[in-house]
Protein backbone atom coordinates (compact mmCIF):
# COMPACT_ATOMS: atom_id res chain seq x y z
CA UNK A 1 0.00 0.00 0.00
CA UNK A 2 2.84 2.34 0.43
CA UNK A 3 3.30 2.54 -2.84
CA UNK A 4 0.38 4.58 -3.62
CA UNK A 5 1.41 7.27 -1.52
CA UNK A 6 4.99 7.51 -3.63
CA UNK A 7 5.46 10.57 -4.62
CA UNK A 8 6.85 10.07 -7.79
CA UNK A 9 3.71 6.77 -8.48
CA UNK A 10 1.20 9.56 -8.27
CA UNK A 11 3.28 12.13 -10.51
CA UNK A 12 3.97 9.65 -13.02
CA UNK A 13 -0.20 8.79 -12.72
CA UNK A 14 -0.35 12.65 -13.03
CA UNK A 15 1.50 12.73 -15.99
CA UNK A 16 -0.33 9.56 -17.84
CA UNK A 17 -3.75 11.02 -16.97
CA UNK A 18 -3.27 14.81 -18.43
CA UNK A 19 -1.42 13.23 -21.31
CA UNK A 20 -4.36 10.54 -22.08
CA UNK A 21 -6.64 13.28 -21.85
CA UNK A 22 -4.98 15.76 -24.53
CA UNK A 23 -4.95 13.16 -26.66
CA UNK A 24 -8.83 12.28 -26.35
CA UNK A 25 -9.48 15.83 -26.57
CA UNK A 26 -7.27 16.54 -29.35
CA UNK A 27 -8.55 13.91 -31.41
CA UNK A 28 -12.07 14.27 -30.67
CA UNK A 29 -11.76 18.13 -31.48
CA UNK A 30 -9.18 18.37 -34.13
CA UNK A 31 -11.49 17.00 -37.39
CA UNK A 32 -14.12 19.46 -36.40
CA UNK A 33 -11.93 22.70 -36.03
CA UNK A 34 -10.51 21.74 -39.61
CA UNK A 35 -13.72 21.14 -41.09
CA UNK A 36 -14.79 24.69 -39.10
CA UNK A 37 -12.10 25.93 -40.52
CA UNK A 38 -12.83 25.76 -44.12
CA UNK A 39 -11.14 22.34 -45.10
CA UNK A 40 -12.92 20.02 -46.67
CA UNK A 41 -13.88 16.28 -45.23
CA UNK A 42 -11.99 14.22 -47.41
CA UNK A 43 -8.66 16.11 -46.81
CA UNK A 44 -9.70 16.65 -42.75
CA UNK A 45 -10.36 12.36 -43.32
CA UNK A 46 -6.46 12.26 -44.79
CA UNK A 47 -4.60 14.20 -42.62
CA UNK A 48 -5.79 11.91 -39.52
CA UNK A 49 -5.18 9.37 -41.26
CA UNK A 50 -1.28 10.03 -41.84
CA UNK A 51 -1.43 10.87 -38.26
CA UNK A 52 -2.75 7.45 -37.26
CA UNK A 53 -0.04 5.80 -39.23
CA UNK A 54 2.08 7.75 -37.49
CA UNK A 55 0.96 6.10 -34.36
CA UNK A 56 2.28 2.91 -35.12
CA UNK A 57 5.93 3.67 -35.27
CA UNK A 58 5.77 6.73 -32.12
CA UNK A 59 6.55 4.24 -29.65
CA UNK A 60 9.93 2.47 -31.02
CA UNK A 61 11.00 5.76 -32.02
CA UNK A 62 10.67 7.53 -28.38
CA UNK A 63 11.89 4.18 -26.85
CA UNK A 64 15.23 4.64 -29.36
CA UNK A 65 15.40 8.37 -28.06
CA UNK A 66 15.02 7.72 -24.41
CA UNK A 67 17.38 5.01 -24.87
CA UNK A 68 20.16 7.72 -25.65
CA UNK A 69 19.34 10.59 -23.58
CA UNK A 70 17.00 9.11 -20.74
CA UNK A 71 13.75 7.87 -20.11
CA UNK A 72 12.76 11.35 -18.34
CA UNK A 73 14.30 13.79 -20.92
CA UNK A 74 12.68 12.54 -23.83
CA UNK A 75 9.32 12.73 -22.12
CA UNK A 76 10.23 16.28 -21.47
CA UNK A 77 10.74 16.49 -25.31
CA UNK A 78 8.35 14.18 -26.29
CA UNK A 79 5.65 16.56 -24.10
CA UNK A 80 6.93 19.76 -25.25
CA UNK A 81 6.79 18.74 -28.48
CA UNK A 82 3.05 17.43 -27.72
CA UNK A 83 2.34 20.91 -26.65
CA UNK A 84 3.12 22.55 -29.72
CA UNK A 85 1.25 20.65 -31.65
CA UNK A 86 -1.86 21.53 -29.93
CA UNK A 87 -1.07 25.44 -30.15
CA UNK A 88 -0.30 24.90 -33.81
CA UNK A 89 -3.72 24.75 -35.31
CA UNK A 90 -4.68 28.02 -33.10
CA UNK A 91 -2.36 29.89 -34.44
CA UNK A 92 -2.36 28.27 -37.88
CA UNK A 93 -5.93 27.40 -38.86
CA UNK A 94 -5.15 26.20 -42.23
CA UNK A 95 -4.15 23.20 -44.11
CA UNK A 96 -0.19 23.57 -43.47
CA UNK A 97 -0.85 24.56 -39.85
CA UNK A 98 -3.04 21.33 -39.12
CA UNK A 99 -0.91 18.75 -41.71
CA UNK A 100 2.26 20.15 -38.99
CA UNK A 101 0.43 19.72 -35.99
CA UNK A 102 -1.11 16.06 -36.68
CA UNK A 103 2.12 15.36 -37.91
CA UNK A 104 3.74 16.01 -35.06
CA UNK A 105 0.87 14.68 -33.01
CA UNK A 106 1.52 11.54 -34.49
CA UNK A 107 5.13 11.44 -34.20
CA UNK A 108 4.81 11.83 -30.46
CA UNK A 109 1.05 11.17 -28.80
CA UNK A 110 1.60 6.77 -28.37
CA UNK A 111 5.02 7.91 -27.68
CA UNK A 112 4.05 9.97 -24.46
CA UNK A 113 2.65 6.59 -23.33
CA UNK A 114 4.99 4.23 -23.70
CA UNK A 115 7.60 6.65 -21.99
CA UNK A 116 5.61 7.17 -19.08
CA UNK A 117 4.68 3.47 -18.52
CA UNK A 118 9.11 2.92 -18.88
CA UNK A 119 9.31 5.72 -16.54
CA UNK A 120 7.21 4.40 -13.83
Amino acid sequence: MTIYKNRNVIIVGIIYGISGLTMIVHSTFINSFMLDSGLNEQLAGQLISISGILYIFSSPIWGAISDRVGRKNALIYSMGLNAVSLVIPVMFSNTLGFAISLVIQGAVAVGILTLIQALS
